[in-house]
This record gives structure tokens, sequence and C-alpha cells, in this order.
């Protein structure tokens, strides 16, 4: 409930940010790696004006160095990584990342994604020396 309130008072920096009151549940993508958006939880300020669903993900880095972040569709979407906002250019971010756990959240305003599917993926970076996996699912 407090992460509900926290979107419709627009506080999305606190919603990407370790704020333990965030209830997530696990969902998974298909095998062609697209998240279907119809049966997930969305969150409808008062006002109606908007509709999101908030997405959260985790990657572990094992070995530093520049990743990119890419998305089929971002129309509508926000990223958030490490709890600081990010800009994405034509779909995708990149960034250099250290040894660690890395969080990713998304707000997605389903007026503009709609009930279709959403890809996030993390594809090699060409002379980048990175690993990463993704954290399953608790």
């Amino acid at each position: 409930q407090e992460v509900v309130q926290k979107v419709a008072a627009g506080k999305f920096d606190e919603v990407a940010g370790d704020d333990p009151a965030g209830e997530w549940s696990s969902v998974y993508s298909r095998v062609s790696g697209g998240l279907p958006l119809l049966n997930l939880p969305v969150i409808t300020p008062s006002d109606d004006h908007f509709v999101y669903t908030i997405l959260r993900a985790q990657i572990e880095v094992t070995s530093r160095g520049k990743v990119t972040i890419a998305l089929d569709d971002s129309d509508g979407v926000q990223l958030w990584l490490d709890g600081k906002r990010q800009t994405l250019s034509k779909g995708t971010l990149d960034a250099d990342l250290q040894v660690g756990l890395h969080t990713i959240t998304l707000a997605i305003d389903r007026k503009i994604q709609g009930l279709g599917t959403l890809k996030l993926t993390i594809p090699e970076s060409p002379g980048s020396p990175a690993k990463l996996q993704l954290v399953g699912g608790k």
C-alpha cells in the first residue's frame, strides 16, 4: 500500500530505491524473453491520469565493465539503475558497472504500453570485460 501511495504522489525515485516497504512478487518472461504485461499488477493514482506497472530486476556483475541495457519498446517506460533515474537513448542505456549486485527498476505507463509484451535485454558489449548474470526470482 505504501508503494501505491508513493507512485500516486509521483515519488518514483523512492520506489526505485532500496525501500524495504515495497512488496515485490516474482514474474517471469516467456522463452522468447518478452514479459506479457496483461496480468501484471497496476497502480492507478487517484486522479486516474496514469496507470503504472512497476518492475524490478537484479543483475550480478562478476567482472567490471561497460554494459548496455536495452528495451524493445521504451515508449512510456522510465528506468532507474541502482535507485538513480536514467535517460534512455533509443531504448538503450550504456553504463559502467562495478562488481556486485545492481537493481534495475522500470515504471511502465500502461496507457502507453498497453497489454503487449516488454523485453529487456543486456547484450554483450563488444570489447567490454563485463560479465554478469540475471538474479533469479525468489
